[in-house]
């Protein structure tokens, strides 16, 4: 843990608890920041404290700190948590999907890939980030056959993007440093580097800075109002 960031976030946590007044259904958004300010530095303590002394606590609540716990191995808690959720998104069940496989429980991960599935919630559906999950459980445990099917049902659901973006505002020389570029801009919409890398399959070097991914409608439609994307459009040429 950074002690010089611990304090400092600390210091930043006292002045919001002496600002914060009202009711504590207003400023929810800032105890969140806080939670996961805190788990960020591993200061799970503070991660409880706050999380337990919320009146109001909105879904994202639940899903940091069920983040915090599963990030930890702390896996019973963090299923504990889970369970007990009155409501839940792709990303509460992304968040412990990684957790299960992070852990060693490769089977107990598709399992909770399959819940998903059959949800019937419209708040929970895969994504990009719960694909790339369930295809590294697959190949980590050697589960080839469903691996390969999950395969033709990402490809299925998939569809490829030219991406147009503005010139870079930092500099970018090497073909290393525009994919790392380009991968922080998509991350903002899968929500995890190493998903957003994989998506890249062409980067433009051109006056008309972009490159192409393969995304899903809804994360190609979020991803067009990123700032700096100019335009989203679909490619037709590729992968036909």
């Amino acid at each position: 843990m950074d002690m010089r960031s611990l304090v400092f976030a600390m210091q930043v946590h006292g002045l919001v608890v002496k600002l914060l007044n009202g009711d504590l259904k207003d400023t929810v958004f800032v105890q969140n920041s806080l939670i996961d300010v805190h788990s960020k530095l591993g200061n799970l303590a503070d991660v409880e404290k706050i999380f337990n002394g919320l009146m109001f606590k909105d879904l994202s609540s639940w899903n940091i700190i069920m983040d915090a716990y599963a990030r930890r191995r702390f896996i019973d808690k963090a299923l504990k948590v889970f369970k007990s959720m009155s409501e839940k998104d792709t990303l509460s069940y992304n968040i412990m999907k990684s957790g299960l496989a992070e852990s060693g429980y490769g089977i107990e991960a598709l399992e909770l890939f399959l819940q998903l599935l059959h949800s019937q919630s419209p708040r929970i559906k895969p994504n990009m980030s719960t694909y790339t999950t369930v295809l590294t459980v697959c190949a980590t445990f050697t589960m080839l056959e469903f691996g390969v099917q999950i395969h033709g049902l990402l490809r299925k659901n998939s569809k490829y993007w030219i991406v147009r973006m503005d010139k870079p505002s930092v500099e970018v020389v090497t073909k290393a440093q525009m994919v790392d570029h380009y991968a922080q801009v998509l991350t903002k919409v899968l929500g995890n580097a190493k998903d957003a890398q994989m998506c890249i399959y062409h980067i433009s070097w051109q006056n008309n800075f972009g490159f192409c991914c393969e995304l899903d409608e809804e994360c190609a439609q979020e991803l067009a109002g990123v700032p700096g994307v100019l335009s989203v459009q679909q490619d037709e040429n590729f992968g036909s």
